[in-house]
């Protein structure tokens, strides 16, 4: 038995059936990078908050009211005494803490205590939602509608940043056939990707961007075959290289539809860039953003899909029959010395 698991633990070795683990990992043709796990960096905005500013000129001697109503309640109001000369000031402030929603709005109204008739004053208004919706407030001067501002909703806004490398090396004949970028997690409002790319050449290309709203769980792919998006970046990239360093003319550019993508993308710059690039060796940074509210990312990975070698057949496992006749040599040999015994 002892040498019946020994067997099949080498064969399944031999085959490659059995992966490298970390951050990093290769098999069956292909590798796979966990980059979320990797160089990552979070940063938080807090929203709810809104700072402006408004002219008033204070035209009547006497009292003027200033208020900030939400839904039709005050929720602060500021009392400006008016005089021909200067004199005293009279401020009171009102809160309405508790609405019908759910959270509260705190506003401050930051206006002078006194003012002489004629004069033109900015104030500075500051606005705190903990609605976790945006919220529609008004400026009332005297009972008379002024101005109406729109509060964002409550929450932070998150912006991940994901950083990681691959490398292609001397002895790697071909650049990968295809890119596949996949990631997970949950918002309350995800609306924002962005993955570019800084070749070992130092060229920066911008694979995708693309603004959108999701609320709660995604699950997300981004890939050179997989978004029509990413090809036309790449081949805008190029064409743009290719009139300004070289002077070819869009028509005598390849058709769209006949480039090899993958091979463009980690190809040597240079005027076949297009058509039959050499491959660019070396080490490519990846960095993927994405912006939402309260956004949390729970898994993220890279998958760079490898040529097979020739004698592997499509759909087979590599080395697999080889590995199958190598366990069955060893079978053998252990029977046979058992019943020789």
């Amino acid at each position: 038995m002892k040498l019946l698991v020994a067997a099949i633990t080498l064969s399944l070795l031999l085959s490659g059936i059995l992966v490298a683990t970390g951050g990093e990992a290769s098999e069956n043709g292909k590798t796979v990078i966990d980059w979320w796990e990797e160089d990552s960096r979070i940063i938080g905005y807090r929203l709810g908050e809104k700072m402006f500013t408004h002219n008033i000129t204070f035209e009547e001697a006497g009292e003027t009211t200033l208020e900030i109503r939400h839904e039709g309640n005050m929720i602060e109001e500021h009392v400006v005494q008016v005089g021909e000369e200067e004199g005293g000031a009279l401020e009171k402030l009102k809160y309405l803490n508790e609405l019908e929603q759910e959270g509260s709005i705190e506003a401050d109204i930051d206006a002078p205590d006194q003012v002489n008739v004629g004069d033109t004053e900015e104030i500075e208004f500051e606005i705190t939602n903990e609605i976790e919706e945006s919220q529609e407030l008004s400026l009332y001067i005297d009972d008379e509608f002024e101005l109406e501002v729109t509060v964002p909703r409550a929450g932070e806004l998150i912006r991940n940043y994901h950083t990681f490398t691959y490398k292609m090396i001397d002895d790697d004949p071909d650049p990968p056939e295809d890119l596949l970028m996949e990631f997970k997690g949950q918002a309350d409002a995800y609306y924002h990707r962005r993955l570019q790319i800084e070749r070992p050449d130092g060229r920066l290309i911008e694979l995708d961007e693309l603004s959108q709203t999701k609320v709660g769980e995604f699950h997300e792919t981004i890939g050179v075959s997989e978004n029509r998006s990413v090809r036309e970046n790449i081949y805008d990239h190029v064409e743009h290289y290719l009139i300004k360093e070289h002077a070819i003319s869009r028509e005598d550019m390849p058709d769209r539809d006949e480039i090899d993508y993958d091979k463009v993308l980690f190809g040597e710059a240079g005027e076949d860039w297009l058509e039959d690039p050499n491959p660019l060796k070396g080490e490519y940074a990846f960095t993927i953003a994405l912006d939402g509210i309260n956004l949390e990312l729970e898994d993220g990975k890279a998958i760079f899909y490898e040529e097979l070698e020739d004698d592997e057949d499509e759909g087979e496992i590599p080395g697999f029959k080889t590995s199958l006749l190598s366990l069955a040599s060893i079978i053998a040999v252990a029977i046979y010395k058992k019943k020789k015994r």
